[in-house]
This record gives C-alpha cells, sequence and structure tokens, in this order.
C-alpha cells in the first residue's frame, strides 16, 4: 500500500536511470528517512533544477538515503520511460499522482473499478439495497433472510420445485419430515402394507373396493348385499356363503334372535339350522293378503298375514297355499 506523507523534500544530485541518492531535506521540508520507515512504498516526483527533466512514478525508499524507481507513470520521457537524468540538482519530493486521486473513491458517488479488501473492518450505515446488486446492513439482512443458525419464517417460502436436503427427524408436529422419515411412517397413496396396528378412532373408511381376497375388508354396501344381520348371537357372526345357501356356526345352545331382511336373503335361498333354541318370542315377517310371497317357493314356511277376513292370523305354506294355522283354510 501506498504511503502518503506531508512536505517529504531533499534533493539529489544523482544521474542515469537508476535509483537516487538523497542528499538531504530542503528548507522547511523533512527528510525521507524522517517520514518514513524502510521498504515504504510511495509515490515520488523529480524534477531537474535546470533542465526539462522530470519524472513521476511509484518506488520505495531504503533507509537512511535511497530512493529506488520501480515504475514510471508520467515523465519528460514519455509515460512508463524512466528519464536518464542529466548531472545537475534534483529535487526530489512524495506526493499524490494523477493516478493515486483517481484510484480514490468520490463521497459524492463512485464506481469501483477492482476488488475491495476490508481486511475484517466493517462498511457502516449503508442505505436499505433498492437493487439485487446492492449491500444490506445486518439489520436489513436480519429481517429478511434466514439465520443459518436457526430462524423464523415470517411469510410463505417457495421452494421452486428444489429441494430442502439434510433435514432433522421432526419431533414436533408443526416439523416436516424428508422422504426417508415419512416412507418408513405413513400410508402410501399408491398402495402401502401397515407394519402395525391402524385405529380408525371411531371414523370412517371410504372409497373401500370390492374385496375379491378372503383377507380384504369390504365396505357396508358390499356386506348388506352379502351377509345375514346378526342383533345379538352370543359373541359368534353368522356368515352366509357366496350363494346365502348355509348359515354355519350355531351350536346346539345358541341363544338369541337372527333376522334376514328381504334383500339379504332372495326367494330361493334355504337356511339351515339344526336346532335354534330361542329365549323370548319369534317374531314372524308380517304381510297383507295382497302381499305375501308365492306359496310354493316357500312349503313349510310361515308368516303374519296382518289383515285377513277372521283377523290377523300365523299362516303357513303347504306349497299350494298360505293356510291359517287355526283352521287350515286358505287366507283371504
Amino acid at each position: 500500500m501506498t504511503i502518503f506523507k506531508d512536505r517529504v523534500a531533499e534533493t539529489s544530485i544523482t544521474t542515469g536511470t537508476g535509483s537516487l541518492l538523497l542528499a538531504g531535506a530542503l528548507t522547511r521540508n523533512q527528510a525521507f528517512v524522517t517520514a518514513h520507515t524502510n521498504g515504504d512504498l510511495l509515490t515520488y516526483v523529480i524534477q531537474h533544477e535546470v533542465l526539462n527533466e522530470w519524472e513521476v512514478g511509484k518506488g520505495s525508499f531504503t533507509a537512511p538515503d535511497t530512493l529506488i524507481r520501480t515504475s514510471v507513470e508520467d515523465g519528460s520521457q514519455g509515460v512508463g520511460i524512466k528519464v536518464a537524468f542529466s548531472p545537475g540538482n534534483k529535487t526530489v519530493f512524495t506526493a499524490s499522482s494523477s493516478a493515486d486521486l483517481n484510484a480514490f473513491l468520490l463521497t459524492t458517488g463512485d464506481t469501483m473499478t477492482g476488488n475491495l479488501n476490508m481486511s475484517l473492518n466493517l462498511l457502516i450505515n449503508p442505505q436499505d439495497p433498492t437493487d439485487g446488486a446492492h449491500v444490506g446492513d445486518r439489520n436489513y439482512n436480519d429481517n429478511r433472510y434466514i439465520n443459518t443458525g436457526g430462524d423464523t419464517m415470517s411469510g410463505n417460502l417457495s421452494i421452486g420445485n428444489n429441494t430442502l436436503l439434510g433435514l432433522a427427524d421432526p419431533t414436533d408436529p408443526t416439523h416436516v419430515g424428508d422422504r426417508g422419515y415419512n416412507d418408513n411412517r405413513y400410508i402410501n397413496t399408491s398402495g402401502d402394507t401397515m407394519s402395525g396396528d391402524l385405529s380408525i378412532g371411531n371414523n370412517t373408511l371410504l372409497g373401500l373396493a370390492d374385496p375379491t381376497n378372503d383377507a380384504h375388508v369390504g365396505d357396508r354396501g358390499y356386506n348388506d348385499n352379502r351377509y345375514v344381520e346378526q342383533s345379538s348371537i352370543g359373541s359368534t357372526v353368522q356368515a352366509f356363503d357366496a350363494q346365502l345357501s348355509t348359515l354355519s356356526g350355531l351350536t346346539s345352545t345358541q341363544t338369541g334372535y337372527l333376522t334376514a331382511q328381504d334383500q339379504s336373503v332372495s326367494s330361493t335361498s334355504t337356511v339351515n339350522f339344526n336346532e335354534i333354541i330361542m329365549a323370548g318370542p319369534v317374531t314372524l315377517q308380517s304381510y297383507t293378503v295382497a302381499g305375501v310371497p308365492t306359496a310354493s317357493s316357500f312349503t313349510g314356511a310361515m308368516i303374519f298375514v296382518s289383515d285377513e277376513t277372521g283377523g290377523s292370523t300365523p299362516a303357513f305354506s303347504d306349497g299350494s297355499n298360505w293356510l291359517r294355522v287355526s283352521d287350515r283354510a286358505i287366507i283371504s
């Protein structure tokens, strides 16, 4: 870095293009050795006191009395050409050249032409940036950007089809889990296999496909169309097979009552029991005379006729007609 000192001027009688031997300070000026330390870089001016010979350049001071001419910025021989000084006295002094002055930033505003090394110092009081190339101070940045040491968003963050990497496993319901965490814990909508029990929590599973395997779950619509409704038969659920032709699972001591709705048992279905012991009254399906089913389809079956001419009565089928139990007369 170039060192600038005030009123440093000496004489020299050195000739040629080499280093100058300094011969002492001019009146009311200070010597190089007084103002500078050994090795200081500086801007120098050399001018012949009689002839039109002069030079402005960059050099260094070697204590106690030598000026080393390194590069020439301008001179009587032209830019970049060292002057071969003639015999006679020369004045040698430090100064700020036009190149030095052009290298400084104007306080009214300027543009850098190279890098600025802050050497661990601070830029203080910049205005809030209004362009992507502007610098923001700590206060501006802290209020707008995520701190890598941890921070809280005050608005939405768009990832822009990119990926968040290196997420820790979440420990709170508001935390985000990465793919590895989620794949090992949550059901994949394209299909998955449970590794533990799933509690529905008094909620409903919707949109189930009809089961095609004994291990599949059927929805209410599927089950209502295929199985007998059980109100209470101990703890055993009785199920029809695919043709609703056989009801199995009851024992000779099973108690309770079983109802099969019309939509669950067709008119041609047969349900066989070895023995049913009922613990209470048996309720027969009630019909009007006009609405009784075809007797030939229910030979031996019993029904209750609610509007029979002689009064409501149980009736049974002999394979041809429905007959009153009381006198075997055809219901009317």
